[in-house]
């Protein structure tokens, strides 16, 4: 164990790497405890995210580029779902008697990766796209101005621009992998596999280029990937939500006078639902970044790295829970949602043909 501290941990003392490498253990058995977790909620937000756009798309619901943004949002999570359960579904036990990974699954595998790399950066670029639109609108609206950003093209142009900027960034994260056949895979005795049967064995290595130069490439991947990716739009996040909840009680007052009670009306509600999801996201999203920028500093100690790969996983599961809520907090916060909501389940507005008797002039 002291050659194995030293090794991960080798500028700290036996106490201290102890101390990490339990810790590290502690986060990976929460997984062992709770295998299919991720699962269950990835499943779930699948069920949700399919019928949060359901409900975003109805044509009584196209009022505004907030609500195309928030399709966008709801597009990519339901992207992040996906990437996540695939690479799930019919797992091999390498301790068991399944054949390994094949390499065409491996390749799946690093591309569903590669996906969820691009939704999530997706994802929390709109949130913080809804935010700023909000806060624009409202500040438009205050000054008798006209908020052009609330038409609902605007809200498409965004979603584009973002989707085409986030791939900018994947594609140097796609490639930073290779799929490798390194090893070739002999079945237990009691599998009951024919004698001397073997397979290939296929896994994915980091490029040796992210390991010259003193981790260079390495290092500018995570610190750019971090800032970019997770603290920026973060420290924007904070910006806005002050800037919001600052429009909202101007809203509020703004409301005293009867003349601006029909304009502002519907307002708040809205706010408030930006507002929340911005804390969602923070939550979901700052630890992340800063578990990435720590990566960049920390990238020499092995043993930290493996550390903050584990807490990257937890992190990852609650932007995975996050994902799943949005749907959640619009049905809360919006009138308007909950009632087309209810249109849908109960079917409240039907088609009735109308039959008029034939008449003879």
């Amino acid at each position: 164990m002291t050659e194995r501290n030293s090794r991960y941990f080798p500028d700290f003392n036996n106490d201290t790497s102890h101390f990490l490498w339990d810790l590290n253990k502690f986060i990976n058995s929460i997984f062992v405890t709770f295998p299919n977790l991720e699962l269950f909620v990835a499943t779930m937000g699948i069920v949700t995210n399919i019928f949060h756009l359901i409900v975003l798309t109805r044509k009584s619901m196209m009022t505004s580029s907030t609500n195309v943004l928030l399709i966008g949002i709801g597009v990519h999570d339901l992207s992040v779902m996906l990437s996540v359960l695939a690479p799930m579904v019919d797992r091999a036990d390498i301790n068991g008697c399944d054949l390994p990974p094949s390499e065409l699954r491996v390749y799946i595998e690093l591309f569903s990766y590669s996906i969820t790399d691009l939704s999530r950066r997706c994802s929390l670029w709109l949130g913080v796209s809804l935010a700023l639109v909000r806060y624009l609108c409202l500040k438009s609206t205050r000054k008798l101005r006209p908020a052009k950003l609330g038409l609902i093209r605007f809200g498409w142009y965004i979603i584009i621009i973002l989707t085409l900027i986030s791939f900018l960034f994947t594609v140097p994260f796609h490639f930073r992998l290779t799929v490798v056949d390194f090893a070739d895979w002999h079945p237990k005795p009691e599998c009951g596999f024919p004698e001397n049967f073997t397979v290939r064995e296929y896994g994915y290595l980091q490029r040796p280029i992210y390991y010259e130069n003193n981790v260079l490439v390495l290092k500018f991947n995570f610190l750019l990937n971090g800032i970019f990716s997770k603290i920026l739009p973060c420290i924007l996040f904070i910006f806005l939500g002050f800037f919001l909840a600052k429009e909202l009680k101007y809203v509020k007052e703004s409301r005293k006078s009867i003349v601006k009670v029909n304009v502002s009306k519907k307002r708040p509600r809205t706010t408030k639902l930006v507002i929340y999801m911005t804390i969602s996201y923070l939550l979901a999203e700052f630890p992340a970044g800063i578990i990435i920028i720590l990566q960049y500093a920390l990238v020499e100690t092995p043993g930290f790295l493996v550390l903050l790969s584990s807490l990257t996983l937890l992190f990852n599961f609650l932007n995975t829970l996050n994902a799943t809520v949005h749907c959640f907090i619009c049905f809360t916060m919006s009138i308007h949602y909950r009632n087309t909501v209810k249109r849908i389940l109960y079917c409240s507005v039907k088609s009735v043909a109308e039959i008029r008797p034939f008449s003879r002039s």
